[in-house]
């Protein structure tokens, strides 16, 4: 099966390899490194599986940054998106304490308090929507949670005094 992979990639470079090409550049590295893993695994090296998750943490905290006001963004279309199962996503949160959904929420709660604390007056609903939430009770939920105060609450205490 391994010979078969090398096999495979090599034929992949020799035939498509354009050095001008940035694809073909990329595809040269990815398979580069992929051949070094699996000569490393033959002679018995297993990868740091710390590692590999805390990389699939950075590219999915990078998506889930730049799609999170997307009301469609959810662990699933993060997971697709990188290529990945949902599980194999999971874990590696569960391995940094937290979850995909709790990042995807948090990134969407930073959103809103960003639009509530802006100077141009939003209603809660308008607020929910542009951060990427559902709906308001969604919203509201969150900064519950995170603050212990309601949405008027915050948005009063926002611009006089600290949350906690």
């Amino acid at each position: 099966y391994k010979r078969q992979a090398q096999d495979y990639l090599l034929m992949l470079l020799r035939r498509r390899f354009d050095s001008a090409s940035p694809a073909n550049a990329s595809l040269g590295a990815a398979a580069g490194e992929m051949r070094v893993a699996m000569l490393m695994e033959q002679e018995g090296y297993r990868a740091d599986s710390a590692s590999v998750s805390g990389a699939l943490r950075l590219r999915a905290e990078a998506m889930i940054q730049s799609r999170c006001t997307d009301q469609e963004t959810g662990p699933q279309t993060v997971a697709d998106a990188l290529g990945v199962s949902l599980r194999s996503l999971q874990r590696a949160y569960a391995e940094a304490g937290t979850t995909v959904s709790a990042r995807i929420d948090g990134h969407r709660r930073a959103k809103a308090e960003q639009l509530m604390r802006g100077s141009a007056r939003m209603s809660f609903d308008e607020v929910a929507a542009k951060a990427g939430f559902r709906s308001t009770y969604q919203l509201r939920r969150v900064i519950q949670q995170t603050h212990g105060v309601s949405l008027r609450e915050f948005r009063h205490h926002t611009g006089s005094a600290q949350l906690p």
